[in-house]
C-alpha cells in the first residue's frame, strides 16, 4: 500500500469516526429534547391544575354556606363563575356571545326551537357556553332558537 492510499484510508476512518460521534450527539440531543418536552408538558399540566384548586376551594365554601340565605349561596357561585371565567380568559379562551344574537352555525349548535316574539333563528337561551381561542371555535355554544311568534307561523302558511 502506498502512502497516498494509507492517507486516504486514515482520512476515511477519521470521517467515519466523526460521523459516528455526530450521530451519537444527535441521538443524545433528540433524547434530551424529548425529556424536556415531557417535563414541560407535566409542568404545564400541574400548573393548570394548581390554578383550578382555588375554584374547588370556593365550591367547598359555597356548599358550607348552603344553610344560610339563598343570596349568599348565589353570591358564592357568582364568585366561582367569575374566577373560572377569568382563568379561561387568561388562558386565551373567549366566551361566545349568544342570547339575542342571530344563530350562526359556525359558532352555535342549535338544540331546539321555541315559539317567541323574537325573529326566527334568534338565540333565546344558552344551554352550554361556547368558546373561541385566537378566532378559532374550540367549543360551539349549544343554544335554543326562536321559531318566531304565531303571526310568523301564519305568514309561512299563507306563503306556502
Amino acid at each position: 500500500m502506498s502512502d497516498k492510499d494509507s492517507n486516504i484510508e486514515q482520512e476515511l476512518q477519521q470521517c467515519q469516526e466523526g460521523w459516528k460521534r455526530t450521530q451519537a450527539d444527535f441521538e443524545n440531543f433528540r433524547r434530551r429534547i424529548n425529556e424536556e418536552r415531557q417535563s414541560l408538558h407535566t409542568t404545564i399540566k400541574v400548573e393548570t391544575l394548581l390554578e383550578l384548586t382555588p375554584i374547588i376551594d370556593n365550591f367547598e365554601r359555597a356548599f358550607k354556606a348552603a344553610g344560610k340565605q339563598d343570596q349568599q349561596w348565589l353570591a358564592g357561585f357568582r364568585q366561582i363563575q367569575k374566577q373560572l371565567s377569568e382563568l379561561l380568559a387568561t388562558a386565551g379562551l373567549k366566551k361566545i356571545e349568544t342570547v339575542d344574537q342571530v344563530f350562526d352555525p359556525t359558532r352555535h349548535e342549535a338544540l331546539t326551537k321555541k315559539p317567541s316574539s323574537k325573529p326566527v333563528d334568534t338565540i333565546l337561551e344558552e344551554v352550554e357556553s361556547g368558546f373561541e381561542h385566537d378566532g378559532t371555535i374550540v367549543k360551539p355554544a349549544r343554544v335554543i332558537l326562536s321559531s318566531g311568534g304565531p303571526e310568523q307561523a301564519e305568514g309561512k302558511k299563507e306563503g306556502n
